[in-house]
């Protein structure tokens, strides 16, 4: 199954992009990181509860006692996430009804290596896609499928710990960075990942700034998290709030 009717499928967890960049960008982090910024020694630990915006349902996620992510809502569709072993297995219904289920395979870093996507509950068809890394940098990444379809391949470039360039057979897509600004949860490329892979291939240094053109700004509240993304493209402007809750 090519890029198209992958994110068909999973258009569940990508509406949210789908009014941003109106699907313009399609590119890969759930790794949960601490959010709270504190000058006490107790520094307090912030995750994403909620993420907004003024046309969708909102997200709202879940997380077990480990901090890892447990379940994404978003009205009747819903991701549930489980952890076997150096694994991650996620189930992801419509109204109750099966859609998919992805089956990731990590590397002693946490960066996913294999995603296998199965599309009916036989496992009959599927799509599956292979990540290759130097280091903890993703430099190439291919997808295969039941259906026999010609490999696609992506390759990827890197400079001072940030992607750069993600090349296909249809583009190249680009990529700059706040390097004054650490990356954290709320960057651009940590939400796409957290709702439309639920899985990372990308640590990035510093936070995403544009990507071939569409431009994004962050809001930060009193302790340093990021309470909202803006995308700007043109004269179109759009945005997302984050609500955490913090321990």
């Amino acid at each position: 199954m090519r890029e198209q009717q992958q994110l068909q499928l999973l258009n569940i967890l990508m509406k949210v992009f789908a009014i941003l960049m109106g699907g313009a960008i399609v590119l890969g982090i759930i790794a949960i990181l601490p959010g709270c910024n504190k000058d006490s020694a107790d520094k307090a630990i912030c995750r994403i509860t909620t993420i907004t915006a003024a046309t969708t349902d909102g997200y709202h996620l879940t997380y077990n006692n480990e901090g890892k992510i447990s379940t994404v809502t978003n009205g009747a569709h819903k991701v549930i996430f489980a952890y076997p072993g150096n694994s991650i297995i996620e189930t992801i219904s419509d109204s109750g009804r099966f859609n998919c289920k992805l089956i990731i395979t990590k590397n002693a870093a946490g960066l996913a290596t294999n995603v296998r996507t199965e599309l009916d509950l036989t496992g009959a068809n599927w799509y599956n896609d292979s990540y290759e890394y130097n280091g903890q940098e993703l430099s190439r990444s291919t997808q295969t499928s039941s259906d026999g379809s010609p490999a696609s391949i992506k390759t990827y470039t890197w400079t001072n710990n940030n992607i750069r360039s993600a090349v296909a057979s249809t583009g190249t897509s680009l990529y700059s960075y706040y390097t004054d600004k650490p990356i954290q949860e709320g960057d651009y490329l940590y939400i796409y990942q957290l709702l439309a892979q639920g899985y990372e291939t990308i640590r990035n240094r510093n936070l995403v700034k544009s990507i071939d053109g569409v431009a994004f700004s962050y809001e930060f509240d009193s302790d340093g998290n990021i309470s909202g993304l803006n995308s700007i493209s043109g004269t179109n402007v759009s945005g997302l709030d984050y609500g955490y809750e913090c321990n």
